[in-house]
């Protein structure tokens, strides 16, 4: 099944929640889809943690301008849910 271009999904919530797995399992299932997990690099990864957050959306904004839908998977992309 393809994805739909352009289109971002957001899987996010607490460690341990299984985000990692879903995310394993949807990368089979669709085609044209990219996965993005930002649990790959810590949130200590950048020193400024709205930066690093948004380093991950400008990604996925690329990704789309390419006609390629994108999942980001992570624990809280959003400051105020960390």
């Amino acid at each position: 099944m393809a994805a739909e271009p352009g289109v971002l999904y957001l899987v996010t919530g607490a460690p341990g929640a299984g985000k990692t797995t879903l995310v394993g399992q949807l990368a089979g299932a669709f085609d044209r889809l990219a996965i993005l997990d930002s649990d790959l690099f810590a949130e200590s990864a950048h020193p400024e943690w709205e930066a690093w957050a948004n380093g991950w959306l400008l990604v996925a904004h690329g990704l789309a301008r390419s006609g390629l839908g994108a999942v980001l998977c992570g624990y809280g992309l959003n400051r105020s849910a960390v």
